[in-house]
């Protein structure tokens, strides 16, 4: 199929994982299916789409024409990995960040009265662990430095709260990052999701391939507007 414009395409997705040795990890519960359907809906539009995807992703991973699949494992690797694609190859002109990252690596691991830094599998009989995490770099909010003229949309899950602290959460990433837009969802908000712009109504779409349909129409006619201005 024939491109829909010139540029790429980026979408991160799935579950970041932080390695506590060898064989365990701490990640999260996101299976990384919304990246999986909003790769599949750009490309079927006729865009080139580039899907980094977390190791630790259990849905299908995105397949079609014009989808490369580049794995990540945690949040440090996802930046390098953006960083150096600033640097190299076709023009970025849209990213949906989708992807759960970690927010802390871990600093150190302690089984018992032994620190297991180095060890290849820290041994399991110890009574107590005590795990020291830091706090990660986050990558949407170095997107815009790395990327100026994509159109920039981050995700925010909010369980806990009422529907409206879930937008100005939403509307607060807005203005921390410099992103373009914000997909809301989760508890807080209600079924759905909700996309948050500044100066834009709430938008709204039922599902996931619903919300495809609506990031796609709304970027090609941001994209439009900006050709024919």
């Amino acid at each position: 199929m024939t491109a829909a414009g010139p540029g790429t395409i980026l979408v991160t997705c799935g579950p970041a994982r932080v390695r506590l040795d060898e064989v365990r990890c701490l990640t999260n519960l996101a299976t990384g299916e919304i990246g999986s359907v909003l790769a599949g809906a750009f490309a079927g539009r006729g865009w080139s789409v580039e899907c980094y995807r977390a190791a630790g992703a259990t849905a299908p991973a995105p397949e079609g024409g014009g989808i490369r699949v580049i794995s990540f494992e945690a949040a440090s690797d996802l930046g390098e990995a953006l960083a150096v694609r600033a640097e190299t190859g076709p023009r970025v002109v849209a990213i949906l960040h989708a992807a759960a990252l970690n927010d802390y690596t871990v600093g150190s691991v302690q089984a018992g009265e032994g620190e297991c830094g180095g060890r290849l599998k820290w041994k399991s009989d110890a009574d107590e662990v005590r795990l020291t995490l830091v706090r990660e770099a986050k990558v949407l909010p170095r997107m815009r430095a790395w990327f100026p003229g994509a159109w920039i949309v981050g995700w925010k899950l909010e369980l806990d709260g009422s529907r409206e602290e879930a937008l100005t959460a939403a509307a607060k990433q807005l203005g921390s990052t410099g992103s373009d837009a914000c997909v809301v969802n989760g508890r807080a908000f209600g079924p759905g999701f909700g996309l948050v712009r500044h100066g834009w109504p709430l938008r709204e779409a039922p599902d996931k391939s619903a919300l495809a349909e609506l990031l796609i129409d709304v970027f090609e006619g941001v994209r439009g507007a900006s050709v024919s201005g």
